[in-house]
């Protein structure tokens, strides 16, 4: 099972929305989509790398629990 590759393509998915809105002027939801984007690939990352779950909406925190793991 690629559960990460999953994460990858909604947070591509997620930037061609925060595209579309970035068209239409639609500022303070791309900010919103393009952080989900990122929170997305990141999880993605971390589950390639070996870590089962991610249960955490900060990018602050995935990466820091993810250094302390090493």
């Amino acid at each position: 099972m690629q559960r990460h590759l999953d994460w990858l393509r909604q947070a591509e998915n997620d930037l061609d929305w925060a595209d579309h809105s970035l068209a239409g002027g639609f500022y303070s939801q791309v900010c919103f989509i393009g952080q989900q984007s990122a929170e997305k690939a990141l999880k993605g990352y971390c589950l390639f790398k070996g870590f089962d779950t991610v249960r955490t909406h900060s990018l602050y925190r995935i990466i820091k629990e993810r250094a302390q793991r090493k």
